[in-house]
């Protein structure tokens, strides 16, 4: 029976070794599958370094991204009307991003087959675009029958760096968003003095204000404090629970040292 029991515990450890094992090698397996790809990424910046992208490596085609910078006289009349309609204002960053392949030849695409991270440096005037709230600040993709269209946008205020992912081709803007409207502040109402009534007194023909005599307040009667009367008083349920308690882990003791005793 001994060497039964000591097979079982070796057969057991063999296995739970075996599953560690395995959940060991496809952590490192996914984890050395997302290093390549990111170490493949190729990385695209523009002259003057306010805008970079990561495009994904090893594609499938030859197609190659284009980052194109550009300034606010590129963008349309359709675009800046818009803006001024919803009271946006366009920042000093504007870019887009077409594909062409490996001849140079422009690729009709209408979107990317992974997002393509873009990083943008954003500046003083950008900040007052929004305002002087850089928080207010996004990156938006315009498209001539959507207009703008704000990307989802996360900011970091140490680097002053702007960072989206984008799938799609076109024209690119830092867009500066107003602030929200102050709430209307509500008035509060001041009570009025309750009214309290004089009785008039006559001496020797002049009439004065006498105020009533003051109301006295009733003091309620104070609790005398008894002792208590004997038996009244009983123990509460949690300290009789750990009476029972402790009562048979003295017993248990009890019996197991007996036990071992004899």
């Amino acid at each position: 029976m001994t060497g039964i029991k000591e097979a079982r515990v070796f057969f057991h450890s063999l296995l739970i070794l075996g599953i560690l094992l395995a959940l060991v090698s496809v952590y490192f397996g996914s984890w050395q599958s997302s290093a390549s790809a990111q170490t493949g990424a190729k990385i695209v910046s523009t002259a003057d370094g306010l805008v970079s992208i990561s495009v994904p490596g090893a594609p499938t085609t030859v197609d190659l991204v284009v980052l194109g910078a550009r300034s606010s006289s590129d963008v349309p009349g359709p675009a800046s009307e818009q803006l001024e309609s919803e009271n946006l204002s366009l920042g000093s960053v504007v870019f887009d991003l077409s594909q062409v392949d490996a001849d140079g030849v422009a690729v009709d695409s209408a979107s990317f087959s992974s997002p393509i991270k873009v990083t943008i440096q954003y500046s003083d005037a950008d900040v007052a675009a929004a305002h002087g709230n850089p928080a207010r600040l996004s990156v938006q993709r315009y498209d001539s029958s959507l207009g703008w269209t704000a990307l989802t946008t996360s900011i970091n205020l140490s680097e002053e760096t702007l960072t989206t992912y984008v799938s799609t081709l076109g024209l690119f803007a830092v867009i500066g968003q107003p602030q929200p409207p102050a709430p209307t502040p509500t008035a509060t109402k001041v009570p009025k003095a309750a009214f309290v009534p004089y009785s008039a007194a006559t001496e020797y023909g002049v009439s004065t204000a006498v105020p009533p005599a003051p109301t006295e307040t009733p003091i309620p009667p104070t609790a005398t404090l008894l002792p208590p009367t004997p038996g009244d008083v009983s123990p509460g349920s949690n300290l009789l629970v750990g009476l029972f308690v402790l009562a048979m882990v003295m017993i248990s003791a009890g019996v197991y040292q007996l036990r071992h005793t004899n």
